[in-house]
């Protein structure tokens, strides 16, 4: 849901109690949309925002990397599936 929307109805009685109710509704937005920043997102979550240009070399080191993992990890497993 875009914020516009979310904070309409999240925020319902808080809008409706206050004086200008149109002001409330836009400072929540500004409030939310300020904490909306990706990179705040990626700090907080702890990962990392790539330039677009490098978007091929990663994803080709991360697919070297997994075939090195897979590699041990094919063929019948040691310990049996048991349901």
């Amino acid at each position: 849901m875009h914020i516009a929307g979310g904070v309409s109805a999240a925020y319902r009685r808080v809008i409706e109690a206050a004086d200008d109710p149109e002001a409330k509704r836009k400072e929540i937005e500004a409030e939310l949309d300020a904490l909306a920043s990706p990179f705040l997102t990626a700090e907080a979550t702890g990962q990392d925002i790539i330039d677009p240009a490098q978007t091929r070399e990663l994803l080709i080191e991360f697919v070297t990397d997994a075939q090195r993992v897979l590699a041990t990890q094919v063929g019948v497993p040691r310990l049996p599936y048991r349901p």
